[in-house]
């Protein structure tokens, strides 16, 4: 990162909701949920660099790998997030899927599942 002391800007900023930052439980953190600023990039000199780095996230247990029918998934516990080797095994849904348990938690706590 470079910070340039010249570009900074000094005027009070608007408050922000720290909220969209903080989940307690990230691995339930829905996709659309989650807070575009908050987001990674990563780049890589060679497809060999690339895939060595993707082995060793994998071996960490930080995130999933589908290599495809060939090879199959290397599945970890909580991912960060998933690689995926030419086409998905299936289209991803994001609608939201909620549960009997997620919903008999809301209505104990007085809440309506949107």
């Amino acid at each position: 990162m470079n910070f340039n002391v010249n570009m900074t800007d000094n005027k009070k900023s608007k408050k922000c909701p720290e909220r969209s930052y903080h989940c307690r439980l990230l691995s339930k953190m829905h996709f659309l949920d989650m807070d575009p600023s908050c987001a990674l990039c990563f780049r890589f000199e060679s497809r060999e660099q690339f895939d060595h780095d993707m082995r060793q996230l994998n071996l960490s247990q930080f995130i999933d790998i589908d290599q495809g029918e060939e090879h199959g998934m290397k599945r970890v516990r909580d991912p960060l997030f998933s690689v995926v080797y030419g086409e998905r095994r299936r289209i991803p849904s994001y609608e939201r899927e909620v549960s009997e348990s997620d919903l008999q938690q809301a209505d104990k706590h007085g809440f309506e599942m949107l």
